[in-house]
């Protein structure tokens, strides 16, 4: 064999080796689905929160795409609800990751996010909403009377809760129609929710109301709920006359909202039955 030929095969052997080797060391992404098939247990938990934007709702939206493609691993999911004026943000990953990517992004984008209130933390999530992270501009529905109700609504503590819980209530139905639609079609589940940039929806919460839990005084904020997380305050374990605090945060019942969920549910399949009864008549 000529010297040609046989430096042509050990360069191409050498080509094919490190492109092993490349192969070999890329560690391979790995999605929601693929740790639920592997039967590894995921400890979720939900985040949702609303915030002001400082910045363009266009602006804010390249943002926040832009540093989920860097930062977000595989195991973050959720949706980001981009309003004129505010954002909307849900999270589902661990504790651990959904408080990390939040202080990430406040220390990056300090000035992207002004007054902001937390909707309580849900830990003890079972099945996620959505298989991976998401992020779409959005519009109101028209008001209803209830809406242009929130006007003469007293900042106290009940009416402020119960505002959360409507809100978290038409929340979470938003995110299981969204979801039941990716289970039975990724095509229609995308095309859902791009209307909600033109048509908007009825479950989505209205710009008033957003606005009465933003500046009112009860609740937390995202950089109050962060500082909490990462630096914990015990009470002295001399003191045997530690105050309890006032509760301030809102609550909701969780459980509550399961059995909504399963209910409209219910409703879905119903629904869907008697359209194939109705077409096969």
């Amino acid at each position: 064999m000529s010297n040609v030929y046989i430096r042509y095969v050990t360069s191409f052997l050498s080509l094919l080796i490190k492109l092993i080797q490349k192969k070999m060391e890329e560690p391979k992404r790995r999605s929601v689905l693929d740790f639920m098939r592997s039967g590894r247990r995921l400890d979720t938990c939900r985040l949702v929160f609303c915030a002001k934007i400082t910045v363009p709702a266009e602006e804010i939206l390249k943002v926040y795409t832009a540093f989920a493609k860097e930062t977000f691993p595989d195991t973050v999911s959720g949706l980001l609800l981009v309003y004129p004026d505010y954002v909307l943000h849900l999270i589902e990953s661990s504790e651990d990751e959904i408080f990390q990517l939040c202080l990430n992004f406040q220390n990056i984008h300090p000035n992207c996010l002004g007054v902001s209130r937390c909707f309580p933390v849900q830990t003890d999530v079972r099945n996620r909403f959505f298989d991976r992270w998401y992020a779409i501009r959005v519009i109101t529905y028209n008001l209803t009377d209830a809406d242009t109700a929130l006007v003469n609504v007293k900042d106290n503590f009940e009416d402020i809760t119960k505002i959360y819980k409507e809100t978290v209530v038409g929340l979470y139905r938003l995110y299981h129609e969204l979801r039941m639609c990716n289970v039975t079609s990724t095509v229609r589940f995308m095309e859902k929710l791009e209307s909600l940039k033109e048509d908007g929806h009825p479950l989505l919460p209205q710009d008033t109301a957003l606005e009465f839990i933003l500046n009112s005084r009860w609740g937390d904020s995202l950089q109050t709920l962060i500082d909490n997380y990462w630096n914990p305050t015990y009470p002295d374990e001399n003191d045997d006359i530690w105050p309890f605090s006032e509760v301030t945060l809102p609550c909701v019942d969780f459980n509550e909202i399961e059995s909504i969920k399963m209910e409209l549910k219910k409703l879905i399949e119903a629904s869907g039955n008697n359209g194939e009864s109705s077409g096969s008549t």
